[in-house]
């Protein structure tokens, strides 16, 4: 680095970097985000990674209290239409159960992670039967 480019450590993996490989503030131009575009880049995949599995578990908390097959074929078809498709929502519910199973075995959200499925089993035979309710 030559002698006359400014750095700043980073708050997270503590380098000292060139400005340049921190983001800029948005309120103001010139001030730069406390934390290295790589780590920054880290933050933010863990939080959305983070926020995806809750939506998930109120998912599975939702579904396991579902009154009827009915409603769990709503509940599915409004999962399936969030995550594009069924084999998106298959991976994000197997992330989810396997990052609550790693945290807590035994735990609320692995257990009703682990009722939601055996709950669109037991309604898609239902329905598949023709017996709704």
């Amino acid at each position: 680095m030559p002698a006359t480019e400014q750095t700043k450590s980073c708050r997270v993996c503590g380098q000292r970097q060139p400005l340049a490989a921190f983001r800029r503030r948005e309120t103001d131009g010139a001030a730069r985000q406390p934390e290295c575009r790589a780590c920054h880049a880290a933050l933010m995949r863990r939080f959305r990674s983070t926020r995806l599995n809750r939506g998930i578990a109120r998912f599975a908390a939702r579904l396991r209290t579902a009154p009827d097959n009915r409603a769990v074929a709503s509940l599915c078809d409004e999962l399936l239409r969030r995550f594009g498709g069924p084999t998106r929502f298959a991976e994000a519910w197997i992330g989810c159960l396997n990052e609550a199973t790693a945290r807590r075995p035994g735990g609320r959200v692995t257990s009703n992670l682990l009722c939601g499925v055996i709950r669109l089993i037991e309604a898609g035979a239902s329905l598949e039967q023709g017996i709704v309710g």
